[in-house]
């Protein structure tokens, strides 16, 4: 009463609701020629795997090859979020994606969104919790070739990418399990 009476607009925005488009889910497939897969378990809480991956300050500790990982640090990573991953002096640009698994939480994607030799490539982290506690992490690494010729390739370098995922996921192990180990929230 005592600041009398106060003028106010608003506009309903319900019907813009109906704009807004959800992310785009990346969906798990069947497993093709083009996917490579490697697991290993990890004891160790499945949160704190979840962010060691998921969280670009912690990227350099397990994926050793990459010079340096660039990112905006007071952005949280989400669906969409880009980084930029430097290896051998060329960079790299990565958009985090969504895989939809049932009832699982605990899945991370990414997929490379420049300077690819291939149609599409991306990398998923799946983690499960084993009967005896431990964690299951499972990398999958998916290529879209594109045409033939690059179908072509696919079955020549799976062997030096599977060798590179173990190398990816021992880092990772190694890192999770380390009794030095500080996850600041």
């Amino acid at each position: 009463k005592e600041l009398g009476q106060i003028r106010f607009q608003y506009e309903d925005i319900t019907e813009w609701n109906s704009e807004v488009q959800e992310p785009i889910l990346q969906l798990f497939q069947q497993k093709d020629f083009s996917t490579i897969e490697q697991s290993i378990n990890i004891n160790q809480d499945i949160d704190k795997i979840y962010q060691i991956i998921s969280d670009f300050k912690y990227r350099s500790l397990w994926n050793r090859d990459a010079d340096e990982f660039k990112f905006d640090e007071n952005e949280i990573n989400r669906i969409g979020t880009e980084h930029l991953c430097v290896v051998d002096g060329k960079n790299i640009l990565f958009e985090t994606t969504s895989l939809k698994l049932e009832n699982n939480p605990y899945v991370y994607g990414e997929k490379i969104k420049s300077n690819s030799p291939f149609k599409e490539v991306a990398n998923y982290f799946v983690l499960e919790k084993n009967e005896d506690d431990s964690i299951g992490v499972t990398l999958q690494f998916r290529i879209t070739p594109g045409n033939l010729f690059k179908r072509l390739i696919v079955p020549l370098i799976k062997g030096k990418i599977l060798k590179q995922l173990t190398k990816t996921l021992g880092n990772l192990k190694e890192v999770c399990e380390s009794s030095d180990l500080r996850i600041v929230a």
